[in-house]
């Protein structure tokens, strides 16, 4: 009778075991990975992603960096929740309102072609539309700054989430029009008719 129990004891000791090293060996979720939904658990509001594939964008960020610099490293990719602070005045879009998600791209060694992307998910589309209204009427203000940034900016809206690509000039005109290209079809499916258009040093469209 001992043995059967020693021997039962022993099965559940290895089973345990088997268990742990199983949770060991889970993988950690990269940046590619996130959840296709969120919930903002301060105003248990829940956020969708606009079906922005991220995992593709940025293969197609390091396919244009390595045909601008054949040094090219690969891209760093961080992303984090987006504080509001005055310093961002120029993006109306983005404001204490909004749950917002920032994409930060770092190609290496061309740390100067850094760029951002922002996602932004508001509590109803009533509010998405009145952002989007003051950036078309800030982007296309000809009394003070160009365009929203004075850089490539490139915002869409869909429903009550607001998407923005923000590159600096140090782009070419071709290069930042590749990668306009490669931002659209990220999205897999045809880009809204609501979208504002910023070239360096001009106004919108």
């Amino acid at each position: 009778m001992n043995n059967k129990l020693g021997f039962i004891a022993i099965l559940l000791v290895i089973g345990s075991c088997k268990e742990q090293r199983k949770e060991i060996a889970k993988p950690i979720s990269d940046i590619d990975s996130l959840t296709i939904s969120q919930t903002d658990t301060t105003s248990n509001v829940k956020m969708v992603r606009f079906q922005f594939d991220t995992t593709y964008f940025k293969q197609q960020v390091d396919s244009l960096f390595t045909y601008i610099n054949h040094r090219h490293k690969g891209t760093r990719l961080r992303v984090d929740t987006f504080k509001y602070n005055r310093h961002y005045w120029f993006y109306p879009f983005l404001d204490s309102t909004q749950y917002t998600l920032r994409y930060r791209f770092k190609p290496k060694p061309d740390t100067h072609l850094s760029f951002e992307v922002y996602e932004a998910h508001y509590t109803n589309q009533a509010i998405s539309n009145d952002r989007f209204l003051k950036t078309y009427q800030e982007g296309v203000d000809t009394t003070g700054m160009y365009g929203l940034s004075y850089a490539y900016d490139f915002v869409i809206k869909k429903d009550d989430v607001i998407v923005a690509l923000a590159v600096p000039c140090t782009f070419s005109a071709r290069n930042q029009r590749r990668l306009l290209n490669s931002f659209k079809t990220a999205f897999h499916s045809p880009i809204p008719a609501d979208t504002v258009t910023c070239h360096c040093g001009f106004n919108c469209q």
